[in-house]
């Protein structure tokens, strides 16, 4: 679009569950993804693919699938040991967090999932997804930032009053 690259800033999704324990955390993402119905999922990930996802069978494979539509995003369709996901997989998982990533745990092993992604993909920052609402990005706030601005990895003022400056971004 003709801004320097430099100027521009890169913000991931990130969708954090975070618990007093390893367990509680674990059991907050169970609860919260149990929720979401796979049909739920389904029309979300039809609707951002532009594809009737409901014409396929729920077993399909999606990286076998050669339809321009889902030819797009193939790279999210593989589980992490690289073998392919299911159109109900991929369905549910879009659905529980629209795609994005899910850190859960307490604050410190979140912390440890946000530097960890940050130093292996780069970018400037993230925005929230909250699981509930009120409360989940109090949470984060709360517990989270303090624990990565002990790290150095989270300002602890802001510089300007606009998101340009929070981001010492030029014109």
């Amino acid at each position: 679009m003709g801004r320097d690259p430099d100027h521009c800033a890169v913000l991931f999704g990130a969708q954090p569950i975070i618990g007093s324990s390893e367990a509680e955390a674990l059991e907050k993402q169970e609860e919260h993804n149990s929720l979401v119905p796979l049909e739920g999922g389904m029309a979300i990930l039809s609707g951002h693919l532009n594809f009737d996802l409901s014409k396929l069978s729920p077993g399909d494979e999606m990286m076998s699938r050669t339809e321009p539509e889902l030819q797009r995003s193939r790279r999210v369709y593989q589980k992490d040991n690289g073998e392919s996901m299911t159109v109900k997989e991929v369905a549910r998982r879009h659905g529980e967090s629209v795609g994005l990533p899910q850190f859960v745990g307490t604050p410190a092993s979140v912390a440890d999932q946000l530097e960890a992604f940050f130093d292996e993909v780069g970018g400037d920052g993230f925005m929230l997804t909250p699981i509930y609402n009120p409360g989940a990005i109090e949470e984060f706030v709360d517990l989270v930032v303090p624990e990565l601005q002990r790290r150095g990895r989270f300002r602890t003022a802001y510089t300007g009053t606009t998101q340009r400056d929070h981001f010492r971004q030029t014109e």
